[in-house]
C-alpha cells in the first residue's frame, strides 16, 4: 500500500510539470507557425515582383504596377499606323468611348468585353478586345472589317493566336488592299499575297488551301503551335510586339480609349 501511495504522490508532483511542458510546446508551435506563414508571404511577394521585373519577354520594372494578365499575351489585336487616336476611334465606330490608362483599358477589355484603343506607341495604335472579328468565326466578315478600316485609315495589321487550339492568323492591308494575309483554323482558310520576308525570318510555316498535313500527323501540332508562339515576333517585325511595350512607351504615350465596337456598322 505504501508503494502505491508513493507512486500516486509522484504522479501528482509531475502533473504541474507536464501541464507546463504542454503549454510551452503549444505556444512554441503557434509562434513557429506564424513565423513560417510570415516568411512565406514575404517570399511570395518578393518572387512576384522579381518575376514581373525580370521575366523573359515581359515589361520593364514600372510595368509591375499593371494587372497580372497584361503579362499574358493578348489573343487578338490590331496595329494601326496612326498618331491620331480620335481618328482611329471614329473609324472603328467605338461607342461610349471613355479616356483611360492602359491598366483600366485592358481590364475592361477582358472583364467588360470592350475594346481598348491604346495611345500611339512608336507610330502605331494598338487595339485589343474580344469583339474583334476573327477569321475562324467568319473569314469574309474579318476581311470586310479590315478592308474597310484600311481604306479609311491607311495601313492596318491584324494578329490572332490561340494557345489552346493553335488557331493563328495575321494580315497586313494598305489602303484597303491585302498585302499579305494568312489564317489557320484546322485548315488554311485565308492565304493571300506573297510570303513576306518577315514571315521567313521568323520561321512561319504556312500552307495553301488543302495542303496542310492532317492535324493528327506526327509533328503537325508542333508546327501549328510554333506559328502561334511566333506571332508576336512577326508583329515586332511588321509594327509593334505588344508583349514588349516598354516603360518609356507607357510613360510617354498618355491615355487610351475604352469603348464598345458598334455592331451597326457593316463589315
Amino acid at each position: 500500500m505504501s508503494e502505491i501511495a508513493d507512486m500516486t504522490g509522484a504522479s501528482t508532483d509531475l502533473l504541474p510539470f507536464l501541464l507546463l511542458l504542454l503549454i510551452t510546446m503549444t505556444v512554441s508551435g503557434i509562434i513557429c507557425m506564424f513565423s513560417i506563414l510570415y516568411y512565406l508571404r514575404n517570399r511570395r511577394g518578393a518572387s512576384l515582383v522579381d518575376s514581373a521585373n525580370h521575366g523573359p519577354g515581359r515589361f520593364t520594372k514600372s510595368a509591375a504596377q499593371l494587372p497580372g494578365f497584361i503579362f499574358d499575351r493578348p489573343s487578338c489585336w490590331l496595329a494601326i499606323r496612326s498618331q491620331n487616336i480620335d481618328v482611329v476611334q471614329e473609324t472603328l465606330g467605338l461607342e461610349n468611348p471613355t479616356a483611360c490608362s492602359w491598366m483600366e483599358g485592358l481590364t475592361e477589355a477582358v472583364s467588360d468585353n470592350r475594346l481598348f484603343v491604346s495611345p500611339p506607341v512608336r507610330g502605331w495604335i494598338l487595339v485589343f478586345g474580344p469583339h474583334l472579328p476573327r477569321p475562324s468565326d467568319d473569314v469574309d466578315d474579318c476581311f470586310r472589317f479590315l478592308s474597310r478600316l484600311s481604306k479609311e485609315i491607311g495601313e492596318v495589321q491584324f494578329f490572332c493566336g490561340d494557345a489552346v487550339t493553335y488557331e493563328h492568323s495575321w494580315a497586313r492591308l494598305v489602303d484597303g488592299t491585302v498585302v499579305r494575309a494568312y489564317a489557320w483554323a484546322q485548315e488554311a482558310i485565308w492565304n493571300q499575297g506573297i510570303l513576306s520576308e518577315a514571315e521567313k525570318r521568323t520561321g512561319m510555316v504556312t500552307y495553301g488551301y488543302g495542303e496542310a498535313p492532317d492535324s493528327h500527323f506526327l509533328g503537325a501540332q508542333d508546327r501549328f503551335r510554333s506559328n502561334t508562339e511566333k506571332i508576336f515576333a512577326l508583329a515586332g517585325q511588321w509594327s509593334v510586339d505588344p508583349s514588349r511595350v516598354t516603360q518609356e512607351d507607357l510613360m510617354s504615350s498618355g491615355l487610351g480609349l475604352s469603348g464598345s465596337l458598334s455592331r451597326r456598322q457593316p463589315f
